[in-house]
């Protein structure tokens, strides 16, 4: 299911902040007639997103935007459609690189200046920015590895 897979910032913590299109037409969150986005019922949950199935085809991208504070965009590519699942669990991602940034740090170039002062430590600033970083992300911080990825490690 979109919803579960892509989408999980619409119908858990992030309701109204993503969005995902198919060629320019918004799939998620689901809207009415008019265009308007419908609302989520009373428990915060909107109507079930569709399944990918259902909407992507080989050779089809799926855009999707995470979070329109940072604006996260991502592009899923439908490669193949398979006809009996594998003996895997799904979704399954098979490659993929470095490690995904961390929550409301900004986007792109917040993400970049926060990589930025991680590896500079001769800037006479360093300490001080750095103890900001400790404050806000905690000491997991000091151990992050941006190129680090390893996709049996990812909870889809």
């Amino acid at each position: 299911m979109l919803s579960k897979t892509l989408l999980n910032g619409i119908t858990n913590t992030y309701s109204n902040s993503a969005k995902a299109t198919l060629g320019g037409e918004v799939l998620y969150p689901p809207s009415d007639e008019d265009g308007s986005m419908v609302e989520p019922d009373n428990n915060g949950k909107y109507p079930p997103a569709p399944s990918l199935h259902e909407v992507l085809k080989v050779g089809e991208s799926l855009f999707y935007v995470y979070d329109f504070g940072d604006s996260w965009e991502h592009e899923i590519y439908c490669e193949a459609l398979m006809v009996k699942p594998p003996k895997i669990r799904l979704p399954h991602c098979v490659d993929g690189a470095n490690h995904a940034a961390f929550e409301n740090c900004g986007g792109v170039y917040g993400y970049a200046h926060i990589l930025t002062i991680l590896s500079n430590r001769d800037n006479p600033a360093y300490q001080e920015e750095l103890a900001e970083l400790t404050d806000y992300y905690t000491k997991r911080i000091l151990k992050y590895d941006p190129t680090a990825f390893d996709p049996k490690k990812l909870k889809l």
